[in-house]
């Protein structure tokens, strides 16, 4: 076996370990999930509608969480009339109240 077999075969076995705990981080993640598209969420500062669900690493965290992507709403639930899409971490989630979920049926 040469050098360069060493290097070839050591990142192929690099890149499937980084593969296989991609999968993980994606499936722990997912699985403490409560949270689905169309729910109405809020933290200290915004309230969004999410329509899009990622899994990242929070800086400074070992395990992965969930990130909401979705459109911002005011207070009584609806969008604003200038769209603004923001994005919320999983545990800087503050409130999912049944109210915010019915206001924003009523707009429909």
């Amino acid at each position: 076996m040469t050098k360069e077999e060493y290097y070839k075969q050591r990142r192929l076995i690099d890149q499937q370990a980084q593969k296989d705990k991609m999968t993980l981080a994606y499936e722990y993640a997912m699985s403490n999930n409560p949270y689905a598209i169309g729910d109405i969420i809020s933290d200290h500062h915004i309230t969004i509608k999410i329509n899009k669900i990622k899994v990242k690493f929070a800086f400074g965290d070992d395990y992965p969480q969930c990130v909401y992507t979705g459109q911002c709403l005011r207070k009584d639930g609806k969008p604003f009339k200038k769209p603004k899409i923001d994005w919320i971490y999983q545990d800087n989630i503050k409130d999912k109240s049944k109210k915010n979920k019915e206001a924003m049926r009523e707009t429909n």
